[in-house]
């Protein structure tokens, strides 16, 4: 069980990827690279975090990036995030 203070961020596994280069765009991160290396990366942490919050009956129905853009969820957490559609619309809010 996890102890920390609400609202405070606790990791609990290691970055997915680092930056190649200091105070760098999108480029500089791997996991941004292409489609497939997000969906692989990305959607499978996804999954875990899902897998977990789901232990814990919490329950994800809407996605803070995706609405931003006046779309929803397209299918459980794991396949939206790591989908084509959320790639694109951390773009379209300015992210990274």
């Amino acid at each position: 069980e996890l102890n920390s203070e609400p609202g405070v961020w606790v990791p609990v596994r290691p970055p997915l990827s680092t930056p190649t280069a200091m105070n760098g765009d999108w480029k500089a991160w791997p996991h941004l690279q292409s489609k497939e290396t997000w969906k692989r990366l990305m959607g499978a942490r996804a999954g875990e975090f899902s897998q977990y919050l789901e232990i814990h009956t919490i329950w994800i129905n809407e996605c803070k990036v995706c609405v931003q853009v006046g779309r929803g969820m397209r299918g459980d957490f794991q396949a939206h995030v790591g989908g084509p559609y959320h790639f694109k619309d951390l773009s379209r809010i300015g992210l990274p």
